[in-house]
């Protein structure tokens, strides 16, 4: 987290951390819905989604219905 956020003070890059699970007044819990993308993104930026293969699959699907084009998003999936 710290590169990223030294990422994020050094440059124009937004980044948003949600946790899924972890309580902690740090961060929102819960799933990434659409309604939170509506509010928190600009869907005329690039992407770059880092989770598990369910959770980039679904914010793939919610970015393209917003029309964020294919190129626009970049994708690394992990499990744990």
């Amino acid at each position: 987290l710290d590169e990223l956020n030294e990422l994020r003070d050094k440059s124009t890059v937004n980044i948003h951390y949600i946790l899924s699970r972890e309580k902690t007044a740090d961060y929102p819990t819960g799933h990434i819905t659409e309604n939170f993308l509506s509010q928190y993104v600009n869907f005329n930026e690039y992407f770059y989604l880092c989770g598990p293969p369910k959770m980039v699959k679904l914010l793939k699907k919610l970015l393209k219905r917003n029309n964020v084009p294919r190129g626009r998003i970049f994708y690394e999936k992990f499990s744990m």
